[in-house]
């Protein structure tokens, strides 16, 4: 009979053990458990929507419109204290620098004055019909030509039947003057709204140009007197 009990006494102790460690087992699960969950809401919170452009802008480039903005979800902890927040504060400025697609918009990176840097200046160039600029699917950062033709061209001897578009641009540097390699700061449609890069829908029938102050007064001046725009993508 003793042993019987002696026996009773040990499962018991036994089981107690057991027991004790399942629970110490469970509470560090659950520990651990609520720690990965305090982690995961605090990382949350870590988190802010921050602006960033939403597409490729060059220098020089003034802020007409929002579409050119998109917003990133961002850690706060490695973004920069002068991030901009309110799209609407940008409207009007200018890109100080070439800036990229997802760069985030910091206030350094814009100013209230048109840049002036060696003397230079933006237009802004219009066609009247979209075949004078590649059919309206130039972009920003574009390389290109521009041909500004007198009005004393005429229409019928631009064309050939072997290959238009060489014989056009053979004439225009003939008779036109030209600009050689000139990079697209911004490309706008007939609304005046900005096009961003990967929008291959809309068409573009106005650009911005950074020329030198001598060449911006002579390119006014010739637009004045009638000359047609004409506009040439240079091949990468």
């Amino acid at each position: 009979m003793e042993k019987i009990k002696k026996k009773s006494k040990e499962r018991s102790a036994k089981g107690y053990l057991v027991a004790g460690i399942i629970a110490i087992v469970l509470a560090v699960s659950i520990w651990g458990l609520l720690i990965f969950v305090e982690d995961s809401i605090l990382s949350k919170h870590d988190t802010q929507v921050y602006l960033a452009f939403n597409t490729s802008l060059g220098k020089g480039t003034q802020i007409k419109d929002l579409s050119v903005f998109t917003t990133l979800n961002i850690n706060k902890d490695v973004v920069p204290e002068n991030c901009v927040l309110d799209a609407d504060s940008l409207l009007g400025k200018y890109v100080l620098s070439d800036v990229s697609e997802r760069t985030l918009c910091t206030t350094d990176r814009f100013g209230d004055l048109p840049l002036k840097d060696e003397d230079s200046r933006t237009l802004s160039i219009r066609v009247e019909d979209i075949s004078q600029a590649v059919n309206g699917r130039l972009r920003a950062s574009d390389k290109i030509d521009l041909y500004l033709i007198p009005t004393s061209y005429k229409e019928e001897t631009q064309t050939t039947e072997e290959d238009g578009n060489e014989e056009k641009a053979a004439v225009f540097t003939a008779l036109s003057e030209t600009y050689a390699g000139l990079v697209l700061d911004a490309v706008y449609d007939a609304d005046g709204i900005v096009i961003p890069n990967d929008d291959t829908i809309r068409l573009a029938t106005s650009f911005d140009i950074t020329v030198n102050e001598k060449d911006a007064d002579k390119i006014i001046s010739m637009l004045s007197l009638g000359y047609r725009v004409w506009i040439d993508l240079v091949a990468a």
